[in-house]
Parts: structure tokens; C-alpha cells; sequence
């Protein structure tokens, strides 16, 4: 009998240890105009200056690897590695593709780019050779960003038309390449979109207007109707959007309750041993 309380007890306190965790912001990283990459908080909208990237390049797409803790960016025919700490740009391979515009990497690892032309193909590419093989033509509409939605198992992108008019979310099958429209948006020329796992919202990059500075926008999945949000507003131009997402750090007052935890444990221990 004084097994089981002492086993409720430890229950109860990791009760306690899970309500004490506290879930950090996530990281979004982007290229500004002058090849510097930047990572933004996604709970204080903090904007830090990563370093020295490629040479910037308006159709880019950016996406994090979390199995390799690294950037991957595909430009100018180019996928590139890319530090997260330093910024540094390492060649994996050439595309082939000029002008690349999205990336996205899925639950399977399978990375998927975008290009705006011709005829706005869509591929998957290896992230060791950087290969691409063809997956599907969006033609009317370029997709300007690629994104997975974990949450929802799908790969979505946005689109721009010719003119850059008009922006949709739309989602891609992987299979077939054919997209299904989710929502229009009022965002002109999109350059960037991400999928955020832990607060579960897209991330737009897009135009503001004509002096052609970026802005941030967030956009509920559950509440498409209400559009996008903007959250931040860049002194420049900014291409390709990926994010990160930061494991949750235990506070003082957790590591103190582990601390309990195993004083019990040796208590337990030594009563077993002393019978």
C-alpha cells in the first residue's frame, strides 16, 4: 500500500513538472535585400541580425531541417546549406531551376520547390545532390511560397497571379500536383510562407504596397475568412520565410521539482534496503 501512494505522489508531482514547462517562441528566418539572413521571435517579433548570407536574390526559398539543424535555400539554380547560427552558405548542388520561389520540407523528408517560370513548375528535389524531379505545372498562377502543414498533413503554397493583383492559399497534393483554392487574400507579390507547429498559423512574406518593403502577416488555418494579420513591418525587401521550432525549456521551479523527485526516489530506495 505505501508503494502505491509514494507512486501517486510521484504522479502528482509530474503533473506539476508538465504544468511548469514553459513552451519558448518559435524562430523564422528570412533574407533582406542585402544578403543579410535574419531570425525573428515569434512571440516578441525580436528581429536579429543572423549574418552574411548568399547574395540576396527576390525569388528564393528558404526552409529549416530539423534532422540536420541547418537552413536549406534554393536560388539562382542553386540549393544551398545554410548555418543557423553564422549565416554561412554552403553549395549542396545546382537546381537547374532559375527562379526558385518556394520550399517546403514534409513529415516523409521529402523537400518540395517552387519556380515562377516557365509555366510555374513545381518539383521535389534531393537535399543531397540537389536532383529535382518534375512534379506538376500550376500555370495560371505562380506559387510564390511552399509550406507543410503538420497539423493538417498537407502541403500548401501561395500563389500570385501575372500581374500580382491577387495572392490564394491554396493546398498541393503531393501525389498529383493538383492545388484545391483555400483562400483569397489582399496581399500583392508574396515572397515567403511558413508553417508554424506550435502556435499552428501560417507565416506570409508580401509586399506592402509600392515602396516594395515587407511585411509579416499571420493567418489562422481554422479562420481563413478573417485574412491575414500584419504583425511586422520591414525597413526593406525580404524573400523566403522558414521556420524553426524551439524545444520547450524547463523553468527554475521544474528543475527544483525534479529535484524532489529524486529525493523521493532515494527515499524509497533506502526504505526497500533497510526493510
Amino acid at each position: 500500500m505505501a508503494k502505491w501512494r509514494l507512486i501517486g505522489r510521484l504522479l502528482a508531482v509530474a503533473g506539476l513538472v508538465a504544468t511548469a514547462t514553459q513552451v519558448q517562441a518559435g524562430i523564422l528566418y528570412t533574407y533582406s535585400e542585402d544578403g543579410s539572413l535574419y531570425a525573428i521571435d515569434t512571440d516578441t517579433r525580436a528581429l536579429t541580425r543572423v549574418g552574411n548570407g548568399p547574395m540576396y536574390m527576390q525569388e528564393s526559398g528558404v526552409e529549416y531541417d530539423p534532422i540536420a539543424d541547418r537552413l536549406l535555400m534554393a536560388a539562382t539554380g542553386s540549393l544551398l546549406s545554410v548555418n543557423v547560427k553564422t549565416g554561412a552558405p554552403t553549395r549542396i548542388g545546382f537546381t537547374g531551376i532559375s527562379l526558385n520561389s518556394g520550399l517546403a520540407l514534409d513529415n516523409t523528408y521529402t523537400l518540395y520547390v517552387s519556380s515562377v517560370y516557365p509555366s510555374c513548375p513545381i518539383y521535389t528535389i534531393d537535399m543531397n545532390s540537389a536532383h529535382t524531379t518534375f512534379l506538376t505545372f500550376t500555370i495560371e498562377d505562380s506559387v510564390r511560397g511552399l509550406a507543410y502543414d503538420s497539423e493538417r498533413d498537407m502541403l500548401v503554397g501561395i500563389t500570385q497571379n501575372s500581374n500580382n493583383a491577387y495572392s490564394k492559399l491554396v493546398s498541393i497534393d503531393r501525389t498529383t500536383g493538383s492545388t484545391v483554392n483555400l483562400a483569397s487574400l489582399p496581399l500583392i507579390f508574396a515572397t515567403g510562407l511558413a508553417y508554424d507547429s506550435d502556435k499552428d498559423l501560417y507565416w506570409v512574406l508580401a509586399w506592402l504596397g509600392p515602396d516594395a518593403h515587407s511585411g509579416l502577416f499571420c493567418l489562422d488555418p481554422e479562420n481563413l475568412v478573417a485574412g491575414p494579420e500584419i504583425v511586422y513591418h520591414f525597413g526593406s525587401v525580404c524573400s523566403g520565410l522558414g521556420y524553426r521550432s524551439i524545444p520547450p525549456v524547463p523553468e527554475p521551479t521544474t528543475v527544483a521539482i525534479w529535484g524532489g523527485l529524486g529525493a523521493i526516489g532515494l527515499i524509497a530506495r533506502r526504505r526497500k534496503r533497510d526493510g
